[in-house]
């Protein structure tokens, strides 16, 4: 199995690198928190109290979904930078065809 990780040692890993890849979910997680709050209030003040318990009642079915959604995103987007950056194909692994034109040149 060839190395695959972001950071060659622990001695690399460094708090500039770590937040390169900490702050966009961290950012993510805070504006999905902030637009709820801020729906919940709006359909409160505007619509009723019945429709913000209507809200609150599927909210927990919309974060399994988000959370599902979120899974896969993360394992294509893994699948697709190891199929981009590595050098031979990842479905020659799974016995499925490549649709990509571009073709690995070996050195």
């Amino acid at each position: 199995m060839e190395k695959t990780l972001i950071f060659r040692s622990v001695d690399e890993i460094r708090l500039k690198k770590l937040l390169r890849f900490i702050i966009p979910t961290y950012l993510t997680s805070l504006f999905t928190t902030v637009y709820t709050i801020v729906d919940g209030i709006f359909v409160s003040a505007y619509v009723g109290t019945n429709a913000l318990a209507a809200i609150n009642v599927v909210y927990p079915l919309v974060n399994i979904l988000y959370g599902i959604a979120l899974a896969f995103a993360t394992g294509g987007s893994a699948l697709a930078a190891l199929h981009i950056g590595g050098k031979t194909c990842l479905c020659d692994r799974w016995k499925c065809t490549c649709r990509s034109s571009y073709r690995w040149k070996e050195k």
